[in-house]
């Protein structure tokens, strides 16, 4: 009971466990060198002999997502290129308050090539943008984030980001 009284009395607001970044692809800003529904899909991979749920993104593309997160919030995803698509690509992921950009991860995706595992894994804590503070001023756990996927041609490609999360670090 004092607990909860606490954490009413602290301003912290329950949030959800996890954000399905694939299944809020509807509800995400795209944007594309050509139509973004084209270049930007929500799709089904298997990986491993499981089926997961995926975003497809055909280089140059940004995805933003608007998200509220959850406290001490971490993004989970892998990407890999998808086979016979194209020679490369840059993926940045960012985030935005609409005031200011931090990049917070640049990777190269090259094609598959034999005995290398093609999906590289990204792991990010977004825990300074999320949950309860101790400031006066900044309260990241009550702003809404635009959360930025980016596919940069390098030389092109079509990238898949598998099963993006954002959820709460043990």
């Amino acid at each position: 009971m004092a607990l909860a009284l606490l954490s009413v009395a602290c301003g912290r607001s329950s949030s959800p466990a996890a954000i399905d970044l694939a299944a809020a692809l509807p509800s995400a800003e795209k944007r594309a060198l050509g139509a973004p529904d084209d270049a930007i899909r929500a799709t089904v991979i298997s990986r491993d002999r499981i089926d997961w749920p995926a975003i497809v993104t055909a280089a140059p593309a940004r995805v933003l997502f608007a998200v509220r997160m959850p406290a001490r919030a971490r993004l989970h995803t892998a990407v890999a290129l998808v086979p016979g698509s194209g020679a490369g690509v840059t993926i940045r992921v960012g985030i935005s308050d609409n005031r200011s950009y931090d990049e917070l991860e640049k990777l190269a995706v090259a094609p598959e090539t034999a005995g290398r595992d093609p999906w590289q894994t990204i792991d990010i804590d977004l825990a300074p943008y999320s949950g309860w503070q101790w400031s006066l001023f900044y309260r990241p756990g009550r702003m809404t984030w635009r959360l930025v996927f980016n596919a940069d041609p390098a030389p092109g490609g079509r990238v898949a980001w598998l099963d993006p999360k954002i959820d709460m670090k043990q």
